[in-house]
């Protein structure tokens, strides 16, 4: 690949080209979990689109930080 630019460039080219690299590993986990889930998970639509808009809020919310721990406590698998 020829790029042109100085070490600036270089750099913000190969931060970015991690960046990428880990969030395709990132994608490939989730997917992974997800289909494990849903493998083994019984919802109807509704369900599925309330707990989409659920996570959408939090999400909001908490700039993207909810914790495993809360994720369970929604679910009422803790207290």
């Amino acid at each position: 690949m020829n790029r042109q630019g100085g070490p600036e460039t270089d750099t913000k080219y190969c931060i970015g080209s991690r960046r990428g690299r880990l969030l395709f590993r990132l994608v490939v986990e989730v997917g992974m979990m997800g289909r494990i889930i849903a493998s083994d998970t019984a919802m109807d639509n509704e369900t599925i689109e309330q707990l989409r808009v659920k996570c959408v809020q939090d999400a909001k919310k908490t700039n993207g930080q909810i914790s495993f721990r809360d994720a369970l406590r929604f679910c009422g698998l803790l207290p």
